[in-house]
């Protein structure tokens, strides 16, 4: 497990996968890079199918938001508040050598 700075690993990704399932978003990117959403999330979008295409240009830490930015405009927030932690994980990045796991 490494800490929640790899972010940059994946931006410039693109989105080959997205869908959300059991109101989780799973994404997949390039060609070994997930991210899973497990707590409440915002999707500036009217579906999760607008992703696949679209390369990752933003992907940080806004105060208790997870902030993620692709290049076709698309918008996603992650709620990272304790109160809206839903186990067992919050967010999960997993790749080459990498696991990421947001608690």
């Amino acid at each position: 497990m490494t800490s929640g700075n790899q972010r940059h690993l994946v931006i410039g990704k693109t989105v080959k996968v997205a869908s959300i399932q059991n109101d989780e978003l799973h994404l997949g990117l390039g060609d070994d890079w997930h991210i899973v959403v497990l707590n409440p999330f915002s999707l500036i979008s009217e579906s999760a199918d607008t992703l696949v295409g679209a390369a990752l240009l933003t992907f940080e830490e806004r105060g208790t938001t997870e902030f993620l930015a692709f290049d076709n405009g698309i918008i996603v927030t992650v709620d990272m508040r304790d109160d809206a932690y839903r186990e067992p994980e919050a967010m999960l990045l997993t790749g080459p050598e990498t696991i990421v796991v947001w608690n």
